[in-house]
């Protein structure tokens, strides 16, 4: 069996000699085994499952279940001429696998499974599979080969499956507290997993599992488990060259016991005998055709000091030895460039526009709403609308603006379309992203939401098309070449990306990469067609991920100290950031000027919650990928529209100098049910909680800025509380960025 060129090897302790483990209350094991300075591995020779891996440097163990150890699965999905008929759960599980050979060479050990394999169904197949390991210094590197040649494809493969980790640490309690930590776009998501652990899938699956997609929902495809005692962690890491989905899994056997104070997991006396431990690993979703073999990512496993800032440099480390990063910039300093941006402004009125932005700091206008959409829900048209003004307008404009040392900057869109219009039928069908069947993709792209349904019957389904289709990209190059052109200095690509998963025939590709790999391809065509008569010309995206990043050096969302693709590539800089708070950004226009401002709250990243106390689960600060990039306060990101919940600010007082308070507020539509809003921002009295002001969202996923008068409230003590009470499944969630309060500067105010 040909052994693939990624793999890594791992020596065989059982081979070469190697001393035995003289870890205190431990025999010495007749299982395949590897040691170093830094780690020991052992292998069953019988099924190839992973039995330990110890951190000889810290003295942790990371899997402690022996009953729970696995290797890898992968499915042969059986399809008819029907859904119903077929199934998705025809899977080679390989810990049921007998190991054929593990064969020896000069750095390591190839554990083989030769065909045939036989599936959970009991039929076996004419496939093959070889994993490899290597101790490499302090990483222990996993690669694996499935050989096909049965006739049936590759659906999904989750690999390497390492099963029974209890936490880590020296006690029951130190492991219950181990933190398990993901870096998602603008922040990691840390959970105590060990203690309790929630279930994201409770219908339809065997046991609690949890899964973080890449790269729609993670920045970078990594985990880490973090020992807080001893501050040692271990990272585990997807080195894919390959720009694909894939996401990481976490399951939990046998089950939860929900509703304890002290964790949900199983206690000793109820598992009678059964083995219970948490099983890791990523699984990869390539849907390789029959007769093709498939070859995983390089997974990276390695103990360290230090938290998740450091897990973050461990993956830096081999990103920064990626092609695509080799033009991006050394670490930069001083202010990072702002671009202001402006909802479809005139083009007469772009040069007043550039001067406020450049007085303000801002080094070029953002313009929104600026091309030929059409009817909402028609594929949009990539040229000046003509109801703003001219094209000789507009690159009139372009160059005042240059003359005036500022930027433009366009945001580009692709948002889902209807799909029973002449023009989808016609030209847009063959482009349009597909399922399993063939079918495109529909989401709710449009909604006119009422008192009486709420949002639930007023939706309407539309379909999302793959820039990564050869017809798509030409013509979202003709077009933005032309409007470099007429001095266009970047695009800000919003809503680009298709689904994570595109099974449309005509892009060639596998579907885990032809959302994902076919847009990185267009946009990078984009910038190259563009920078050919526009030197310098940039191309932006929405999407935070580390594949992007080499278009996006810099960034249009917040940057903030927990960023974690920032600690893994400090030369990333954002660059469509608000301008200083000064003068408070407001997303209709600049504030007035000749007045005093104070910011009392700018939510922008968790550790801004201090004092704040959120109930019912639904609050958070993130950002929700592929709606609105920057973190905000909102009760959609954590569970999604249905979830309520508060969130109460501390009490602050209002200085009897601020007459106006600007807040920049998202989100649905409120319903006034027995006198009450569902979602809304309250000011409440800070003693006795009487409401004193309310405001609703403004019904839009976008920022916008509100301005309300508070003399009534000047000189007393209050707090800022966010209710969501809707429990509908669309427009039903509120956002807040940051409270701002105003007023008329007096002598003493004045410069």
């Amino acid at each position: 069996m040909k052994v693939p060129m990624l793999a890594l090897w791992l020596l065989s302790g059982a081979c070469l000699g190697l001393a035995a483990d003289r870890t205190p209350g431990r025999a010495a094991s007749p299982n395949l085994r590897l040691e170093n300075a830094h780690l020991i591995v052992e292998v069953s020779p019988t099924n190839g499952a992973i039995l330990r891996i110890c951190d000889r440097m810290g003295g942790l163990e990371l899997l402690e279940e022996p009953g729970l150890a696995d290797n890898f699965k992968f499915t042969l999905p059986i399809r008819h001429d029907h859904a119903w008929q077929s199934t998705e759960a025809n899977a080679i599980l390989g810990r049921d696998q007998r190991l054929t050979s593990h064969r020896q060479t000069d750095t390591g050990l190839v554990l083989v499974w030769d065909a045939p394999l036989r599936s959970v169904l009991g039929k076996r197949y004419a496939v093959s599979a070889a994993m490899t390991l290597k101790l490499d210094g302090a990483d222990l590197r996993f690669g694996l080969e499935i050989r096909n040649a049965s006739k049936l494809e590759v659906g999904e493969v989750f690999y390497p499956i390492l099963g029974g980790a209890l936490g880590l640490g020296g006690t029951a309690e130190a492991r219950r507290q181990t933190q398990f930590v993901v870096p998602e776009t603008l922040g990691v998501r840390s959970a105590g997993i060990f203690h309790t652990f929630a279930n994201m899938s409770w219908l339809g699956v065997f046991g609690p599992e949890q899964f973080y997609s890449y790269p729609d929902k993670l920045s970078m495809p990594w985990l880490a488990l973090h020992e807080t005692e001893r501050n040692r962690s271990v990272y585990f890491g997807a080195h894919d060259p390959v720009p694909r989905y894939k996401v990481i899994h976490i399951e939990m056997s046998p089950g939860i016991a929900p509703g304890r104070a002290d964790g949900n997991w199983p206690r000793r006396e109820e598992l009678d005998g059964a083995p219970a431990g948490v099983k890791f690993c990523f699984v990869h979703f390539p849907y390789q055709p029959a007769g093709q073999n498939f070859e995983a990512a390089p997974v990276v496993l390695r103990f360290h000091d230090g938290d998740w800032q450091t897990a973050a440099r461990v993956y830096g480390e081999w990103l920064s030895t990626q092609p695509h990063l080799a033009d991006l910039p050394g670490e930069r300093s001083g202010r990072t460039p702002v671009f202001e941006p402006c909802d479809a402004v005139p083009f007469r009125d772009l040069a007043a526009r550039a001067k406020a932005a450049a007085q303000a700091g801002a080094a070029g206008l953002l313009l929104r709403r600026w091309n030929v959409a059409g009817d909402s829900g028609v594929f949009p048209r990539f040229a000046p609308d003509p109801r703003l003004g001219t094209l000789e307008e507009f690159a009139e404009a372009v160059r005042q603006c240059h003359t005036l040392g500022v930027q433009v900057a366009l945001v580009v869109s692709l948002p889902p379309v209807k799909h029973w219009t002449s023009e989808f039928t016609s030209d847009l069908h063959p482009l349009a992203c597909r399922d399993r069947w063939g079918i495109p993709y529909t989401t709710v792209g449009a909604s006119v939401p009422s008192p009486l349904t709420g949002g639930l019957g007023a939706g309407e389904r539309r379909v999302r098309l793959n820039p990564a289709h050869p017809e798509l990209r030409q013509r979202l190059v003709g077009d933005l070449v032309a409007l470099a052109q007429m001095g266009v200095d970047a695009i800000h690509v919003q809503d680009f990306f298709g689904t994570p998963l595109d099974f449309n025939p005509g892009l060639g590709r596998t579907p885990d990469r032809a959302s994902w790999e076919g847009g990185l391809e267009c946009l990078r065509a984009i910038r190259a067609a563009c920078r050919a008569v526009q030197p310098g010309f940039t191309v932006t995206t929405d999407t935070v991920w580390d594949h992007a990043i080499d278009l996006s050096p810099t960034c249009p969302a917040d940057i903030f100290d927990r960023c974690p693709l920032r600690a893994a590539c400090p030369a990333w800089q954002p660059a469509f950031a608000e301008p200083g708070e000064a003068t408070v950004e407001s997303l209709d226009g600049p504030s007035d000027p000749g007045r005093i401002r104070r910011v009392i709250f700018n939510l922008a990243s968790p550790s801004d919650l201090q004092g704040w106390k959120c109930a019912g689960g639904a609050f958070t600060v993130n950002a929700v990928p592929g709606l609105f990039s920057r973190p905000t306060l909102n009760s959609l990101a954590a569970a999604g529209e249905t979830a309520t919940g508060s969130a109460l600010s501390p009490a602050f007082a209002i200085d009897t100098r601020f007459d106006r308070a600007e807040v920049l507020i998202q989100g649905g539509w409120s319903e006034a049910t027995n006198g009450r809003e569902n979602l809304v921002l309250q000011f409440l009295d800070a003693d006795s909680g009487a409401v004193l002001l309310e405001l609703v969202p403004p019904g839009i996923h976008e920022l916008r800025a509100q301005r309300v008068a508070i003399g009534p409230l000047r000189g007393r003590t209050v707090r800022v509380r966010l209710v969501d009470e809707n429990r509908n499944s669309s427009y039903a969630w509120i956002g807040l960025r940051r409270l701002v309060f105003t007023g008329p500067a007096g002598d003493s105010d004045k410069e």
